[in-house]
């Protein structure tokens, strides 16, 4: 029963140890509570940006309730043709003035390009892709060089609201604009907030030989100063991904370099080809709870959710089934 903390079926045990072969974990237990995610990603969109703020208040305390110490705002907002939008200066101050009364810090994403993916696609050559990034790399400079947030008590750096997985930057051609484009932002980010790096997050794309995703990272971290954010790809790919993800996980290890385990509390119910629109249900509490317990022994900084809203709040039965397990147990 994966809905029942204390009744482990032998699959998931028998996945646990398989896990625990390849390196990732002592073999658990079973006994015991793992600790909980301290963290959670908020992904704002338009409609977010006109709710009063007793609604966004209402979100702080929710998050802070579930065990959350750092709120990452994904983005401050979109930038797309024929409809762009920014959440106002005088809302994120609120946000942080909110999140110092509750003890939370605020990570701020910083501006998006809303076209990423479509251009990533794109079999183009490197002039367009050269002017795009540049395009993207001043949306994110130009915000960096006016937004006073670094001075606020609560705020706790910067975000690059792009993801990196292999498969986009797989020629060495890409590479060569990749790494100078993320030096170009993570210099300006730490020019503003010297005590951090800025956070990006990465995946391994399943369109791609798993290997390449390390190899990328070796070449980035040669020369840029980032602080990279693992997505566990579970609600996509199940827990199994952790395997896959292994050979990242030692490269970071290895080099010493601090990162954040972020853990998916989503279970993808639409097609994997991408051939229609994203669909997802709220993991149950014991896929979760698994997750956590790999999280426990992986080396990581901090553990977040991806994301509290709406797999944890949101008004789906299944997000109020695992809601009603996480309680019971937390």
């Amino acid at each position: 029963m994966w809905d029942n903390h204390l009744n482990f079926s032998v699959e998931r045990r028998r996945l646990l140890r398989w896990i625990a072969i390849a390196g990732l974990l002592p073999i658990s237990s079973g006994e015991g509570l793992p600790k909980p995610f301290t963290a959670t990603f908020f992904q704002p969109w338009k409609e977010h940006v006109a709710q009063p703020n007793q609604q966004w208040v209402t979100l702080i305390n929710r998050m802070r309730q579930f065990g959350c110490r750092r709120i990452i705002l994904q983005w401050i907002g979109i930038n797309k043709a024929n409809d762009q939008w920014q959440i106002a200066d005088a809302t994120i101050k609120m946000l942080l003035d909110k999140c110092l009364d509750t003890g939370l810090s605020l990570q701020i994403g910083l501006p998006y390009d809303g076209d990423w993916w479509d251009m990533l696609q794109l079999n183009n050559d490197s002039k367009l892709m050269e002017a795009y990034l540049e395009t993207t790399a001043r949306y994110c400079t130009d915000y960096l060089a006016r937004a006073a947030w670094p001075d606020h008590p609560a705020f706790c750096g910067w975000y690059i609201p792009y993801e990196i997985e292999q498969h986009s930057w797989s020629t060495t051609q890409r590479r060569e604009l990749l790494i100078p484009w993320l030096g170009k932002i993570s210099q300006a980010c730490l020019m503003a907030y010297p005590e951090r790096s800025p956070g990006v997050s990465t995946y391994l794309s399943v369109l791609s030989n798993s290997a390449l995703l390390p190899d990328l990272w070796d070449q980035i971290l040669a020369d840029v100063a980032l602080h990279p954010m693992i997505q566990d790809g579970v609600g996509i790919s199940g827990l199994s991904n952790y395997v896959a993800l292994a050979p990242l996980r030692g490269l970071l290890v290895d080099r010493g370099v601090e990162f954040d385990l972020i853990l998916e509390l989503f279970e993808q119910t639409s097609s994997r080809s991408g051939s229609e629109p994203f669909e997802a249900r709220s993991a149950t509490y014991g896929r979760l709870r698994s997750q956590l317990e790999i999280a426990e022994s992986y080396g990581a900084k901090d553990i977040v959710a991806f994301a509290v809203d709406p797999w944890m709040v949101g008004n789906s039965p299944s997000a109020h089934k695992l809601q009603a397990a996480w309680r019971a147990s937390y």
